[in-house]
């Protein structure tokens, strides 16, 4: 964001991921270019901010996040290792 008129900041941050740990052992990740990574700012890097800038900035940070989890039974017939039996049998 700018600073004065000649000098403004940049922060730049690289390799950036956000894990999120499920009941059941299952997880999910968040990176890169995600529009499920949130990242979360310190008060202080708003002081310097206008107010239109720091408008935009918590407008944007406003964001409810939901996770759901599906759970999926298959029966033993619709595994992998039963298709991989069934076609060895069917040469």
């Amino acid at each position: 964001y700018q600073i004065t008129e000649k000098t403004y900041r940049v922060v730049s941050v690289y390799g950036l991921a956000f894990t999120e740990y499920v009941t059941g052992g299952n997880t999910g990740v968040s990176a890169g270019d995600s529009d499920s990574l949130f990242v979360p700012l310190d008060y202080s890097m708003t002081t310097e901010m206008t107010n239109r800038d720091y408008e935009n900035v918590v407008a944007k940070s406003l964001h409810v996040v939901v996770n759901t989890l599906k759970v999926v039974k298959t029966k033993w017939y619709q595994t992998g290792v039963f298709k991989v039996v069934l076609f060895i049998a069917a040469v």
